[in-house]
C-alpha cells in the first residue's frame, strides 16, 4: 500500500488531496481468490471559525469526498467454512467478498468546547 498526499493549511482555510494505491493481493489463506489493485483519491477542505475562546475553544467547518473518481474495487475477499454440507445452496468454501465504498460526500462541523 502507498500513501501519497498534499495539503494547505493557511491557519484560516485548508485543503488536501490524498491518493492511496493498493497493490494485488490474495484475499483468503489459500490464495484461491485474488483481489486486484486500485488507486483510490479523496479530497478534504475545510475552513477553521472564528469563535469566542471563552465558550468556545476551536470550530471547523470541513467537507470530505471519499473515492473522488467512484472507482469500483473489491475491498476483501474470504472463505469460511460454516459446515462440511451444502447450507441453501451455500458451499463450504463459497467466496465471500466486501465491495469497496463508492464515492461518498460529508460535512462536519466540529467544536471543541
Amino acid at each position: 500500500m502507498l500513501n501519497l498526499g498534499v495539503g494547505y493549511d493557511d491557519s484560516r482555510y485548508y485543503a488536501g488531496i490524498n491518493g492511496c494505491y493498493t497493490g494485488a493481493f490474495y484475499g483468503d489463506m489459500t490464495n484461491d481468490e485474488k483481489i486486484g489493485g486500485r488507486t483510490v483519491v479523496d479530497l478534504n477542505a475545510g475552513i477553521h471559525l472564528p469563535v469566542d475562546k471563552k465558550i468556545i475553544k476551536s470550530a471547523t467547518l470541513r467537507f470530505n469526498v471519499n473515492n473522488v473518481f467512484d472507482k469500483e474495487y473489491l475491498d476483501s475477499a474470504r472463505t469460511v467454512v460454516f459446515n462440511a454440507a451444502v447450507h441453501n445452496g451455500v458451499r463450504a468454501s463459497t467466496p465471500y467478498y466486501n465491495v469497496g465504498e463508492e464515492r461518498t460526500f460529508s460535512v462536519l462541523l466540529d467544536a471543541t468546547f
